[in-house]
C-alpha cells in the first residue's frame, strides 16, 4: 500500500506541474490548433473517435482505407478498449468485437480462426512481454491470413496482431486514473502528453498495480513506465521511446480439466481453489527503447528507420500444473524454477513511393528487416513429483521451496538466432475507385548460431508471396480476393522430445469476401471466407522430457476453411452496436479436427450514451459472448456463453465508470495447454474507475 500511495502522489503532482507550466502565447497557441497531417507511417490517436476506425496502417505498412484492402482487417481503438475493461488480458475483451478472435492463454497470446496466431508485434517490432500491460496502447489491428511478406517470421498462418502505442500529442492533455475491483484490484494510471518547444513534444505514461487473483494465493502486480520525446518539422518525424513494465504474477493456468471427453474447469476444491503455494509466482521484467525516425522527401516519397533494442527477464518459480487421479482423488506436482534473460534487436527499414504512368497510379513498397534474439542464460531446477496431495482439498500450507539444486537438470541453450527480411509490395489502381491490385513477395530467412562453436545449427529460408484484388463495382461495396504464402522456420523452444528441432513450416492460404460502408459510414458490413493449408504441424504435448522441458509433437499437414463476419452499425447519433461471427475448422490430414482448436464463436457489443435529460453524461453498455468446444484429440473442453456489462457517468472532466465481467457467474475454460493445464475464466467481478482529465 505505501508503494500505491507514492505513486499516487506522484502522479497528483505530475498532474498539478502540468497544469501550472506557463501559458502558450497566441501563436503557439494556434500552431498548436492548426491541423497535423501525419507521415503515411503513422496513424493519429484513436482516444476519442467512437468505436468505429475506417483505416488501418497494417494493410501495407501504410494508412489505408479498410475498404481498400484485399484481406479480412479488424481495428479496436481505444474507447473500445476502454469499455471492454481489457486492461490486463486484450483478447478476453476482443472476442466479443472481432469475428474469430479468442485467448491462447492468459495475456496477450491470441487464436485467430480458432488457432493460435502469430507473435504481437508493437508497431511491427516483436512484442518480447507476455502479458504485456495494456496502458501504452492506442489501438489493436487484427490482420487475417498470412502476413508473411511485410511481417517476416514474426507473422503467423493465421494471422497477425499489431498493437500500436500512443504518441506524442501537439496539444497538452492528461488524465488520472484510479481503479479499484474484485479481488482487492488497486491501480492508478497516468497518462500526459503536450508540446514543448522547437519542434519537440511529449508522452508520459504510467501504471502501478497491486491484486489478488480470483485464486487463492494469486497475485498480479504491476509497475509500467512509458516516456516518448518526439520531434518534428515539415519533412521529418524522430521519437525516442522507452519503456519498462515489471509483471510479477501468479496463478495462470495452474488449473485443470473435469474428467471425461467434454470436460471444464475443476472445481472441486473450491472455484476460488487453484494449485500452488503462496511463494509461487512468475516475473515478466521488459526494458525496451525504439528510435523511429520518418523522412518524407517529396509529396509522393517518404522513408522510414526503426531501431529496438528489448532486455528482457522472465523468471518462473512454482509447481507445475497437478497430475491428477481423480479415482483416488490425489495429485501430484513437478517443482519448476526456470530462468531466461535475453536480448532482442532489430533494424526495420521502409519505403513507400507513389508515382502516376498515364492515369493509372501505383504505389511501391518495399524494405528490409533484420532480427537478432540472444538468450543469455537458461537455467533451471526441476523436481518430479516433488508435491502430493489430496486432489479435493489442496493444501500447501507449510510448504518451503527447495533452496538447493537436488534434482535439477541444468541447461544451457545460448543459441543466437538472426532473422532478415527484404520485401516489396507493389500496389496499382487500374481504375479509379474501382479496381486496385497488388502483388508482393519477400525472401525471410533464420539463421541459428552456436556462440560457443560459432556453428551454424539451423539455417532456413525461403520465398513468401502475396496477391490481392479489390473490386467496387458500386460506390460503397468492395469485392475482394487474396492470396499469400508463409513460411516459418523452426524455434530455439520448439524441439520434439530428444531436443531437435522442428522442420520447417511452409504454407498458403486464399479468401474472397465483400466489405461495404452505407449512411456514411454509419453502418458497415464484411464477410468473408477462407481457405488456409499448412505442412510440417507440430503441437505441444503438455508434458516434459527427462530435462524437465516442455516438448513438440510432429502431426503432419493442417487444412482449415470457414466463413466470419463483422457488422458495425452507429443506430443513432448516440447508439452504437458491434456484431460479429465465426464458423471454421482445422482438420488434420485424417480429417480430425486439430489439437487445441475452435470451430466457432460469435459476439456483440453496443453502447448507448444519454446526451439529454435526467440522464445525461450517462453511458451504458456491454456485450455477450459465445464459443463452442475447444477439441484437445478425443476431448473437448465445453462450450459456454459470457455477459460483460458497464456503466459510466461524465461530468466536464470526470468520469467515473463501472464494468462487470461474467455477469452470470459462468464457469468456464478461457485458456488452455491441455486438458490436464487450463486457464479458468474470471468469475463475476466488478471494477470501477475514476478518472480526471485536464487540458
Amino acid at each position: 500500500m505505501r508503494r500505491m500511495a507514492a505513486v499516487s502522489a506522484a502522479f497528483v503532482a505530475a498532474s498539478v506541474v502540468a497544469q501550472t507550466t506557463s501559458s502558450p502565447s497566441a501563436s503557439e497557441q494556434a500552431d498548436k490548433d492548426a491541423v497535423v497531417e501525419l507521415p503515411a507511417f503513422q496513424v493519429k490517436s484513436t482516444q476519442d473517435s467512437g468505436y468505429f476506425v475506417r483505416e488501418a496502417i497494417s494493410g501495407s505498412k501504410t494508412k489505408q482505407a479498410l475498404e481498400n484492402l484485399a484481406g479480412a482487417y479488424s481495428v479496436v481503438p481505444r474507447d473500445l478498449l476502454d469499455d471492454l475493461g481489457a486492461i490486463q488480458n486484450a483478447p478476453e475483451g476482443i472476442k466479443f468485437v472481432v469475428p474469430g478472435i479468442t485467448p491462447f492463454v492468459k495475456g496477450d497470446q491470441y487464436m485467430i480462426r480458432g488457432r493460435r496466431s502469430g507473435g504481437t508485434s508493437d508497431d511491427g517490432v516483436n512484442s518480447v512481454i507476455f502479458f504485456a500491460d495494456s496502458i501504452g496502447i492506442d489501438a489493436i489491428e487484427l490482420m487475417k491470413g498470412p502476413q508473411a511478406v511485410l511481417y517476416g517470421q514474426q507473422a503467423g498462418m493465421f494471422g497477425n496482431v499489431l498493437r500500436v502505442t500512443k504518441k506524442p500529442l501537439p496539444s497538452f492533455q492528461g488524465t488520472v486514473s484510479g481503479y479499484y475491483g474484485s479481488d482487492d484490484f488497486r491501480r492508478v494510471e497516468l497518462d500526459v502528453t503536450g508540446p514543448l518547444s522547437k519542434g519537440f513534444s511529449y508522452r508520459l505514461i504510467g501504471a502501478q498495480q497491486e491484486a489478488d487473483g480470483f485464486l487463492k494465493n494469486a497475485v498480479d502486480n504491476r509497475q509500467v513506465g512509458i516516456a516518448t520525446v518526439q520531434w518534428r518539422n515539415d519533412k521529418t518525424t524522430v521519437s525516442l521511446r522507452i519503456e519498462h513494465q515489471d509483471l510479477r504474477q501468479r496463478g495462470d493456468n495452474i488449473q485443470i480439466g473435469t474428467p471425461g471427453k467434454v470436460f471444464t474447469v475443476y472445481t472441486g476444491a473450491g472455484k476460488d481453489e487453484g494449485f500452488f503455494p503462496e511463494w509461487g509466482y512468475y516475473q515478466d521484467i521488459g526494458n525496451i527503447a525504439r528510435l523511429n525516425v520518418i523522412h518524407q522527401f517529396n509529396e509522393n516519397w517518404q522513408s522510414r528507420v526503426a531501431l529496438s533494442r528489448a532486455a528482457t527477464f522472465r523468471d518462473y518459480v512454482y509447481l507445475l500444473a497437478p497430475v491428477a487421479n481423480f479415482t483416488a482423488n490425489t495429485f501430484t506436482q513437478d517443482y519448476f524454477n526456470y530462468a531466461e534473460d535475453f536480448v532482442a534487436k532489430g533494424i526495420y527499414f521502409d519505403n513507400l513511393g507513389k508515382y502516376t504512368f498515364g492515369k493509372v497510379q501505383f504505389q511501391t513498397n518495399f524494405g528490409y528487416s533484420w532480427d537478432e534474439f540472444t538468450p543469455l542464460s537458461f537455467t533451471r531446477s526441476y523436481i518430479p513429483q516433488f508435491f502430493s496431495g489430496i486432489l479435493s482439498a489442496p493444501n500447501y500450507k507449510g510448504l518451503v521451496e527447495p533452496r538447493s539444486s537436488v534434482g535439477a537438470t541444468p541447461v544451457s541453450y545460448g543459441s543466437v538466432t538472426t532473422a532478415t527480411s527484404a520485401y516489396v509490395l507493389e500496389t496499382v489502381e487500374v481504375l479509379p475507385d474501382r479496381l486496385i491490385l497488388s502483388a508482393g513477395t519477400a525472401y525471410n530467412k533464420s539463421v541459428v548460431e552456436n556462440p560457443v562453436t560459432n556453428a551454424i545449427t539451423t539455417d532456413q529460408g525461403d520465398w513468401v508471396k502475396r496477391l490481392g484484388a479489390v473490386f467496387k463495382p458500386v460506390k460503397n461495396i468492395s469485392l475482394y480476393y487474396g492470396w499469400a504464402t508463409m513460411f516459418n522456420p523452426s524455434s530455439v523452444t520448439t524441439r520434439d522430445i530428444n531436443g531437435n528441432p522442428m522442420p520447417i513450416i511452409t504454407g498458403k492460404g486464399s479468401e474472397i469476401g465483400v466489405k461495404t460502408s452505407f449512411l456514411d459510414g454509419k453502418l458497415t458490413f464484411s464477410a468473408d471466407y477462407y481457405k488456409l493449408t499448412r505442412t510440417n504441424i507440430s503441437v505441444f504435448t503438455g508434458k516434459l522430457n527427462s530435462q524437465g522441458l516442455g516438448y513438440y509433437e510432429l502431426v503432419g499437414d493442417e487444412n482449415s476453411k470457414g466463413w466470419e463476419f463483422e457488422l458495425h452499425a452507429q443506430l443513432t447519433p448516440n447508439w452504437q452496436l458491434i456484431g460479429v461471427a465465426w464458423k471454421g475448422d482445422s482438420l488434420d490430414r485424417t480429417g480430425a479436427q486439430f489439437f487445441n482448436s475452435l470451430k466457432e464463436s460469435a459476439g456483440m457489443f453496443t453502447r448507448y450514451n444519454f446526451t439529454s435529460g435526467t440522464l445525461n453524461g450517462f453511458s451504458l453498455g456491454g456485450g455477450s459472448y459465445a464459443q463452442g468446444r475447444r477439441y484437445f484429440g478425443a476431448n473437448a473442453a465445453a462450450g459456454y456463453i459470457a455477459h460483460n456489462v458497464f456503466a459510466s457517468y461524465r461530468v466536464k472532466d470526470i468520469t467515473v465508470s463501472l464494468n462487470v465481467e461474467n455477469l452470470t457467474d459462468k464457469t468456464y475454460v478461457a485458456g488452455a495447454w491441455s486438458q490436464g493445464q487450463v486457464s479458468g475464466g474470471t468469475p463475476r467481478s466488478f471494477r470501477l474507475m475514476v478518472q480526471k482529465r485536464f487540458k
